[in-house]
């Protein structure tokens, strides 16, 4: 028995009812919603990447300013100093070093930072800072209680394990040598 349905043409397509239409229909929605998702994602993912990309720039700022290093360069002066007699002036820079790389410590902990690219441009500075400082740390956390450090500390700790592993047969000194000037 021949088919009395008249056959509907959509968009090329023949179709044998409105049913037919309403799941190209449904279909072509999905395959949407589907590409809205995937760019949905992409946009996230950028954004959480630019956020952690401008994240990285302020610490390199951060430690790259002339106080950081003035205040850094006064923290390995410490070292030189008479066994716990340091300056005021010593024992301020030493305060700042110290809040600013726990600060950084917990801002890669939390994932903010990333810190692979961290460590492969500060590694060295992170642990020298950390020998320099762990001292005054431990006088603070004496003297004032607390657990002043902990977030630097385990920066450092990554910084060691990150500069054995890529960079093995370097070590890390207080006093480095600067190169000499050429006459």
């Amino acid at each position: 028995m021949p088919s009395t349905s008249v056959g509907y043409v959509l968009m090329g397509l023949k179709l044998e009812s409105w049913s037919d239409a309403g799941g190209l229909i449904s279909a072509a929605a999905m395959l949407v919603a589907v590409i809205a998702a995937l760019v949905a994602v992409w946009q996230l993912r950028e954004m959480n990447r630019a956020r952690r990309l401008e994240a990285l720039s302020r610490v390199f700022e951060l430690l790259s300013s002339d106080e950081a290093r003035n205040d850094r360069a006064l923290l390995y002066s410490t070292v030189d100093s008479a066994e716990g007699k340091i300056s005021d002036e010593q024992a301020g820079a030493a305060e700042r070093v110290c809040v600013s790389f726990d600060k950084i410590g917990s801002w890669v902990q939390l994932g903010l930072v990333p810190e692979f690219d961290l460590l492969r441009h500060h590694s060295e500075v992170i642990e020298r800072s950390w020998l320099a400082a762990a001292k005054y740390t431990r006088s603070h956390q004496a003297a004032f209680g607390g657990e002043r450090g902990l977030s630097f500390k385990w920066l450092a700790q990554r910084a060691t394990t990150y500069r054995t592993k890529f960079n093995p047969h370097s070590s890390i000194h207080l006093r480095a040598e600067r190169p000499k000037a050429v006459k």
